[in-house]
Formats: structure tokens, C-alpha cells, sequence
């Protein structure tokens, strides 16, 4: 369970990143962290949370929260991580 738990953590923390990524290519201001949370995520996305704060939920809502911010990268032409990196504006 402590393992399931830790992998769960760390895909909301990576999704988190990937937002931020997203949102603001290279950030150069202080971001405030409540904006990044699951909860704040699903929000500006409109993800309607169901489940939310158990395994099951948040895992849910995690993968559909990443696939909402890949299809806004293919949509700005980035396919890869590499990619994702070396464009220096993907906004």
C-alpha cells in the first residue's frame, strides 16, 4: 500500500509540473502552489470530481487531468518531453 500510495503522490506531483509547463512554458514569476493543487487543477480544467480523496478518485482524476494537458500540447505541436523542453514558448 505505501508503495501505491507514494506512485499516486508522485503523478499528482508530476501533473502538477506538467500544468505549470503548460501554463507558462518558462516561468519567471513565483507561482502560487494552491493554484497547482488537484482540487485547483480540476477546477480551471472543468473535471468534475468524483471520488475525490480516495485512491481510486484522485488517480481518476490525475490521468483524466493529464490527458487534457497532452492534447493541449499536441495541439501546440509539442509530441515528446524532448520537445516539450526545447520550445521556448509553447503558449
Amino acid at each position: 500500500m505505501e508503495n501505491l500510495t507514494r506512485f499516486a503522490t508522485n503523478g499528482q506531483f508530476f501533473t502538477a509540473k506538467l500544468a505549470i509547463r503548460v501554463e507558462h512554458s518558462r516561468p519567471t514569476q513565483i507561482l502560487n502552489p494552491t493554484d497547482y493543487t488537484l482540487d485547483a487543477l480540476c477546477d480551471r480544467y472543468k473535471i468534475p470530481m468524483h471520488d475525490r480523496h480516495t485512491a481510486g478518485g484522485d488517480a481518476l482524476l490525475t490521468a483524466i487531468l493529464f490527458l487534457k494537458l497532452i492534447s493541449k500540447l499536441k495541439k501546440r505541436g509539442v509530441g515528446t518531453v524532448r520537445e516539450l523542453f526545447r520550445k521556448p514558448s509553447i503558449i
